[in-house]
């Protein structure tokens, strides 16, 4: 009877050490190796191929949003161009049908000159620019660039870079401008083999504007524009 009760109670303790064994965390080696396993990060080859899936979303974003931003300041570039060429038709209109007095043929002038620039905005603007602040026209110079002392066009800041140049969208200060200065309604456009619209055409036109990137005293010129090139 006593060794019958031993066996049972050997039994019972050998199927609670079974059953605790079989529930409790694994220990040793091979725990160590599984959590060493969970723990793992990235391999270099994983790491490569994130690294190139981010780099060609990169490019299928900054591809298209470049392109719409050089579109963008094309677009304000060739509206100033036209405000400019409305504002001279209306001093043509007011004054007999001459051109301000900055202009003597057909070559082009360059509003990169302070001269040329200053000329331009008093034909224009009916006041000069000093220091920032616009003021009235001598006689002499009313005479010689805006007789009426009229206002053709309003120029705003933006217009301007910080050195008091007046620019194009990207900061290109290299604007041209050709007026059909005999009055025959044509322009000859100057000929650059290096620019297809300036191809030494006769366009009729009474003013065309335009800017060529290297032509950028900065080496930053955005783009090529001219105002015929509809």
């Amino acid at each position: 009877m006593m060794m019958e009760r031993k066996r049972m109670i050997m039994t019972t303790f050998t199927q609670v050490e079974t059953s605790f064994n079989k529930k409790a965390p694994v220990t040793g080696r091979v725990g160590l190796d599984r959590r060493r396993r969970r723990r793992r990060g990235f391999t270099l080859i994983e790491l490569l191929v994130v690294i190139t899936i981010i780099g060609i979303l990169i490019g299928l974003i900054i591809g298209p949003l470049g392109g719409f931003l050089w579109n963008t300041e094309k677009t304000k570039t060739i509206a100033k161009f036209k405000d400019y060429e409305i504002a001279l038709a209306q001093f043509q209109s007011a004054n007999g049908g001459s051109f301000p007095g900055l202009f003597n043929s057909e070559d082009p002038v360059n509003l990169s000159d302070p001269d040329v620039r200053d000329k331009f905005l008093m034909a224009l603007k009916g006041k000069k620019l000093v220091n920032d602040q616009w003021i009235d026209l001598e006689t002499q110079e009313a005479k010689k660039y805006n007789p009426t002392r009229q206002q053709f066009y309003d120029f705003d800041e933006d217009e301007f870079d910080e050195d008091g140049n007046l620019v194009d969208a990207w900061g290109n200060p290299a604007i041209k401008i050709i007026v059909d200065w005999d009055g025959d309604g044509f322009i000859q456009l100057p000929t650059d083999s290096e620019v297809e619209q300036l191809n030494g055409d006769r366009i009729q036109k009474d003013v065309v504007i335009y800017v060529l990137s290297k032509d950028d005293p900065d080496g930053d010129g955005g783009g090529d524009v001219f105002s015929w090139d509809d």
